[in-house]
């Protein structure tokens, strides 16, 4: 599945679906840095590789923040590691055209992922024992 396939949806309508009861997860993909610097309110970091990824599977729909240089073999990848009972849909423009229109951002408190939110990353090597995939200073 390529970047092309999955579908879109602006940052208006994204807006508008956070103010909704039960809004879509919301995986920032961008890495650490990126994260800590702002993403979109509620949104999880869920690192920059799929692999450290554990998907919730009673999650209907995920919207994912793409980097800018992501290709479409990222959200590809992205997309099955997620699974095909899930919609992936793609922030269209990125958290730079979140930006762009007027969209607030959230700067987290800490390099953790806030208790009871799924889906939840878990670090390789927690469980792999092996050295870990992120480290926490």
């Amino acid at each position: 599945m390529a970047e092309g396939d999955l579908p879109r949806m602006s940052p208006e309508k994204l807006a508008a679906t956070l103010e909704t009861p039960f809004p879509p997860p919301i995986l920032d993909v961008r890495g650490g840095a990126a994260y800590a610097a702002g993403s979109v309110p509620g949104a999880i970091n869920a690192g920059r590789q799929p692999e450290g990824f554990l998907p919730d599977p009673r999650v209907r729909r995920v919207v994912l923040i793409l980097p800018p240089e992501a290709d479409a073999a990222v959200a590809a990848a992205w997309a099955a590691r997620i699974g095909p009972d899930t919609e992936v849909v793609i922030l269209d423009g990125g958290f730079e055209g979140w930006l762009a229109r007027g969209g607030t951002i959230e700067r987290p408190g800490g390099p953790y992922v806030r208790p009871g939110t799924i889906p939840f990353t878990i670090p390789r090597g927690l469980c792999e024992m092996n050295d870990p995939a992120q480290e926490f200073r």
